[in-house]
């Protein structure tokens, strides 16, 4: 425990000397030492402690009492563990799949936005690729070129609708 905190032996001599260690505790932490100090009763769980320098550290922490004949706690015995380097992995794991979440966002309203962007040229070259196509007016040469227009136009909107599908399927 000195290793760990930098706080000495006479440090903790005082019998509130834990105000000078505990940051974080659980709610009802010591009033459920208390209450269930009647009888044997073992406590379990993380708490944040900073050490003698202001750094701050998490402890998994296991506290059990010892209890004499008479069935009176005498003493408590408590196990630590510094688990800060696990809770800092955690932390950087939870704020990659936020950043992951909101660059799947990003790049979905970005495809929706291309998309819908090329989708409105596409659909009037489509429009007047048919009408072209289809008036009588017009050598069949030109019928041949404006149906390569549309042909090609309508396989570009399914690809824009293809991309559109599959980052929806990707990002659920």
């Amino acid at each position: 425990f000195t290793e760990t905190t930098g706080y000495t032996l006479d440090d903790l001599s005082s019998k509130d000397s834990w105000k000078l260690v505990l940051v974080k505790m659980p709610v009802n932490y010591f009033s459920d030492l208390q209450h269930k100090g009647t009888s044997p009763y073992n406590w379990h769980g993380e708490v944040q402690s900073k050490t003698k320098d202001g750094s701050v550290l998490w402890e998994s922490v296991s506290i059990s009492p010892l209890i004499n004949d008479e069935n009176q706690i005498t003493h408590y015995i408590i196990f630590k563990e510094d688990i800060t380097p696990r809770k800092r992995i955690v932390e950087e794991l939870i704020k990659a799949r936020n950043k992951a979440e909101r660059s799947d966002k990003l790049k979905e309203a970005f495809l929706q936005n291309l998309s819908h962007e090329i989708r409105t040229p596409l659909n009037a070259i489509v429009g007047f690729s048919s009408l072209l196509n289809e008036s009588n007016g017009f050598p069949q040469e030109l019928k041949d070129y404006t149906s390569i227009i549309l042909n090609s136009s309508n396989q570009l909107l399914s690809i824009v609708t293809d991309i559109l599908t599959i980052s929806r399927i990707q990002t659920g």
